[in-house]
């Protein structure tokens, strides 16, 4: 629901007293939910040492509990649990890939929302990043898609090379071309690794090319891009 939207359909000065009093009533009593809500981690990929920016917006406050992720290692420790208000950004430096959740207090409840989860992902020093890129198993011809990588998601960064190294979609085809920004980078099973984007910044459209597979039985879907970060 986007209450905005009610200016789209009236020229200015034709709202009468009966449509402003109407409009007064709609904005007044617009179900909690529409309002804008939210519950980020700003980036949600980081490595280790670099921080994250915990925000949010709510009706009211709850219980904030900071929790390793399930795969972590024993000694990563239990649940942090606080108590917060409704507006609030924090900064943190988790060690671990960490779930940040918000269980909203039952003043909220009411909108329906009750719960706000972010999982903050922690790479080590020197590993890639890997974003996938899925093709359709419907496709007829050379495949085109891409994934749009998002600076709030992954942060500003700068690539330093690019690896397919055994990706299965790869293994199966002649060749993937990568497209991203103004370059384009052949990758082959001999050549999976490629600088031809160094120094680019890795947010924006990344894109794919690949040859319809000429394989038995289910080709493999994924594209897995792994990329070294300057």
């Amino acid at each position: 629901m986007n209450i905005r939207q009610f200016h789209n359909f009236q020229r200015p000065g034709t709202l009468g007293a009966a449509a402003k009093l109407a409009l007064a009533l709609l904005l007044a009593t617009a179900p909690a939910a529409c309002r804008s809500y939210y519950f980020d981690a700003t980036p949600a990929n980081i490595f280790a040492g670099e921080r994250t920016t915990l925000s949010w917006h709510v009706a009211a406050g709850g219980k904030l509990t900071i929790q390793p992720v399930a795969d972590a290692p024993a000694d990563a420790g239990a649940g942090i649990e606080s108590f917060v208000g409704p507006d609030a950004e924090l900064i943190y430096s988790p060690e671990i890939s960490t779930t940040y959740t918000l269980d909203v207090n039952a003043a909220e409840r009411e909108t329906g929302i009750t719960h706000y989860s972010r999982i903050v992902n922690v790479y080590k020093k020197g590993d890639p990043f890997i974003f996938t890129i899925t093709r359709s198993q419907f496709a007829v011809d050379t495949v085109d898609y891409s994934v749009n990588i998002d600076p709030d998601v992954w942060g500003l960064r700068t690539v330093e090379r690019v690896s397919l190294e055994n990706d299965p979609v790869l293994n199966a085809a002649a060749s993937i071309t990568l497209a991203h920004g103004d370059r384009t980078a052949q990758f082959t099973k001999a050549q999976p690794v490629s600088d031809a984007f160094k120094s680019m910044p890795l947010d924006g459209s990344w894109r794919i090319w690949i040859p319809i597979l000429d394989v038995a039985g289910s080709p493999p879907m994924h594209t897995r891009i792994r990329v070294f970060i300057q």
